[in-house]
């Protein structure tokens, strides 16, 4: 199974390995991506309560996961890296309603070409001829204090000295 390797992660307590594998088992088959769609088709028994406070309520490292996550990616041919690679730095805005999300705000979505409330993130990723993922991302926050070229370093900084990418261009 695609979801056995979350197991092995170390970041995660056995009850959140067992909701991500729903979670990931959720956005593979059923037929709506939310977390109210994926408790009724994948988690009837526990429901959407259960779901929804695994995504708000628990508590563990991102980073490490992240790191667990692109190690494991490392162990397969298909998904591991090369010095042919590109790692690829972008934001990207995704419009939102409800203002108690962090990091939201009003921000210019370049793909619409307006103003929309949402989220944006500054992310990297990972392609080259025979895979393509992602590999890191900072929330924006217009009330902070980095710019989006800040996060867009730190990202750099990470892949380098954290987790080792040897793509030689971005």
């Amino acid at each position: 199974s695609c979801t056995d390797p979350i197991y092995n992660f170390t970041a995660l307590s056995p009850h959140q390995k067992h909701h991500t594998k729903t979670y990931i088992t959720g956005l593979a088959a059923a037929r709506s991506k939310t977390v109210a769609g994926i408790a009724r088709e994948v988690l009837p028994a526990k429901g959407k309560r259960a779901l929804n406070k695994f995504f708000t309520e628990y508590d563990w490292d991102e980073d490490q996961l992240n790191h667990e996550r692109i190690e494991e990616l490392q162990k397969h041919g298909e998904t591991r890296w090369s010095q042919d690679g590109f790692i690829i730095i972008d934001d990207s805005v995704d419009e939102k309603t409800g203002e108690e999300l962090p990091g939201f705000g009003k921000f210019y979505d370049h793909a619409g070409g307006k103003t929309v409330w949402g989220q944006n993130l500054v992310y990297a990723f990972y392609t080259d001829h025979k895979t393509a993922y992602s590999l890191a991302f900072r929330l924006y926050d217009d009330d902070d204090n980095q710019t989006k070229y800040d996060l867009a370093r730190d990202i750099v900084t990470e892949l380098e000295e954290e987790i080792n990418v040897p793509a030689n261009t971005y």
